[in-house]
């Protein structure tokens, strides 16, 4: 199901999960999987299509921080897109829209080139896919610029919360953590010029030689971030998958990346001003910055830029016994046998358990010609021909039964 109104799109997979995305900045203001929110927006967020919408998922272009020719971090957020592709039901379910943005005289007046972003917003069950490509329509001239994707995460609570795996790659295992608040008073205000002040400047903080003052190489515990301070740390070149542990129902969230090099963790926290955002929300989100921050892409005439990013909630992992006591096999013994209603079971059985469920596929269903073979047999069978882990263990609860729970299994 798809609905586009004046303002949004909305994507909806079923089950109550959805997207919604603003036409103004394609700033999605929403991701529920089953009637979760993920996404963080302020309570103070401005939706009159002319300010950015403090929170959701931005698309920063074609500038990152003040800029002498527009807007704070580029004009790609305060504007409006169009729609390239409606809302589309792919045979598997999942829903995608392809959003657009063309060079016209509002972006030509402050960027002079000649371009197209297309930005494909992908949702599945329980991930959120983002896809961009960026067009130099230009005949002869090349252009540069910076592309991130700003995404505040919805958290319980922030300082429960860690990021992982902010390494830097392709430098020999070299920490690439660093610090980017030139005053630690001063935070990302995020806004006009006149709030400036503590923005990231990439030209006073960084250099190809990494030798600004400023910066500050952080030690191994850096790599797992928790924030419980005002935060703006920029991580350069880091690896291309990330987690943030401890978010909606205190499940993690995998963050892969794919041609977005560094990585900027933010959160103003409660000291500090920022417009469009109460004082107190600071507990209940992440802000995760992903893309181009340190060296803009430089793109010829003619050529694509493609890049990538991936939202998606990590399963959790299964205890075998809780498995196996909430299948229907436990169901269909009796309660004497049953390992969840006899505590004295529960040891040997989820140790035999464990072990059978892991080694083998757990696909195959029961299959009645497999019920008069030995255990022996059985257990031949799991390595040989991949039956699962529940055949056997049906076979060692029958045995144990006929022989009056002698024994171990």
């Amino acid at each position: 199901m798809k609905k586009i109104t004046d303002s949004v799109v909305v994507l909806d997979r079923g089950y109550y999960t959805t997207c919604t995305i603003n036409f103004h900045g394609a700033t999605v203001v929403s991701w529920r999987i089953r009637n979760l929110e993920q996404i963080f927006v302020s309570r103070q967020a401005v939706l009159d299509n002319k300010k950015i919408i403090r929170g959701g998922i931005s698309f920063v272009f074609p500038h990152f921080g003040p800029w002498t020719f527009g807007p704070q971090h580029g004009f790609s957020r305060i504007t409006r897109w169009k729609v390239e592709k409606p809302p589309t039901q792919l045979p598997n379910g999942d829903i995608e829209v392809i959003f657009a943005l063309n060079d016209d005289h509002f972006t030509r007046s402050m960027w002079n080139y000649p371009f197209q972003l297309l930005y494909r917003i992908t949702l599945l069950e329980t991930e959120l896919h983002f896809d961009i490509k960026v067009k130099n329509l230009s005949p002869r001239l090349p252009f540069s610029f910076n592309l991130i994707l700003f995404t505040y995460l919805r958290v319980p609570n922030v300082s429960n919360s860690q990021v992982i795996g902010l390494q830097e790659k392709l430098l020999e295992g070299e920490i690439g953590a660093y610090s980017i608040v030139k005053d630690k008073e001063k935070i990302d205000c995020e806004e006009e010029e006149e709030e400036q002040q503590g923005e990231i400047n990439i030209k006073d903080v960084y250099s190809a030689e990494r030798s600004v003052a400023s910066m500050e190489t952080a030690s191994t515990n850096d790599l797992v971030l928790t924030v419980d301070k005002p935060t703006n740390m920029l991580y350069p070149n880091t690896l291309d998958e990330h987690e943030i542990e401890h978010v909606v129902d205190d499940k993690t969230i995998i963050i892969q990346k794919n041609n977005l090099p560094d990585t900027v963790i933010w959160n103003p926290w409660s000291e500090i001003a920022v417009p469009n955002f109460d004082q107190d929300e600071h507990i209940k989100m992440v802000g995760l910055k992903t893309g181009h921050l340190v060296n803009p892409v430089n793109l010829l005439h003619g050529e694509e830029f493609n890049a990538s990013l991936v939202l998606k909630i990590k399963r959790p992992e299964i205890d075998p016994m809780y498995l196996f006591c909430h299948s229907d096999v436990a169901q269909a013994i009796s309660p004497i046998a049953n390992p969840s209603r006899d505590p004295a079971f529960q040891g040997p059985l989820r140790s035999r358990s464990a072990e059978l469920i892991t080694s083998s596929p757990y696909r195959k269903r029961l299959q009645e010609s497999t019920q008069k073979k030995s255990v022996a047999e059985a257990k031949e069978n799991a390595v040989n021909n991949s039956y699962s882990g529940r055949t056997i263990l049906i076979f060692i609860l029958m045995r144990k039964r006929r022989s009056g729970g002698r024994g171990s299994p």
